[in-house]
């Protein structure tokens, strides 16, 4: 049913999409947090995050929710530019009782960086910390990168500084890069 749901949304068909889900009991599939997870990323990988944003809040009540749940929402805003959403989102992670975790805060990341907003990069590098939450390989890497692309070198050298005293290894991404 997972391969039917994304090819539907990779098809533009997310009516039919969101229907596949609903239906699951016919198949005797749960429609559990993992099988929602799987239908809201394929939407929010083919820009309609808003229509995933619709199913969360059809299901939320009646369907087990997980931290994967809200990530995929918050990766979705923030890859549709709209912030606001995003921050909203994050706040309803809370409230559900789940704390942001380095994939909430990448997103943000990875937003600002595309933007070039290094500033912002570093407030939420900053945040992180103040929340208990570390930074990883994968999280500098994105801030790195960026960094180079626009040709701050300096900047980006301080970031991998940063990275090696927090005791963070670097992976294979960050090496390809």
């Amino acid at each position: 049913m997972g391969k039917i749901i994304r090819k539907l949304s990779r098809g533009g068909k997310y009516d039919e999409s969101v229907e596949a889900f609903k239906g699951l009991d016919k198949f005797g599939v749960t429609k559990d947090a993992m099988a929602m997870n799987l239908l809201m990323d394929a939407l929010a990988k083919e820009n309609t995050v808003e229509l995933a944003y619709e199913v969360f809040c059809e299901f939320k009540d009646c369907t087990s929710l997980n931290i994967r749940t809200f990530n995929i929402l918050i990766d979705g805003w923030c890859k549709a530019r709209k912030l606001e959403d995003a921050g909203s989102t994050m706040d309803e992670m809370k409230k559900h009782g789940f704390l942001p975790n380095v994939i909430s805060y990448a997103c943000f990341i990875e937003h600002y960086c595309h933007e070039k907003d290094f500033r912002k990069v570093d407030e939420i590098l900053k945040e992180m910390q103040e929340n208990g939450c570390k930074p990883n390989a994968v999280t500098y890497t994105i801030a790195m990168h960026a960094l180079g692309k626009a040709k701050q070198i300096n900047k980006a050298l301080e970031v991998y500084a940063k990275m090696k005293s927090d005791g963070c290894l670097p992976d294979a991404k960050f090496i390809a890069h």
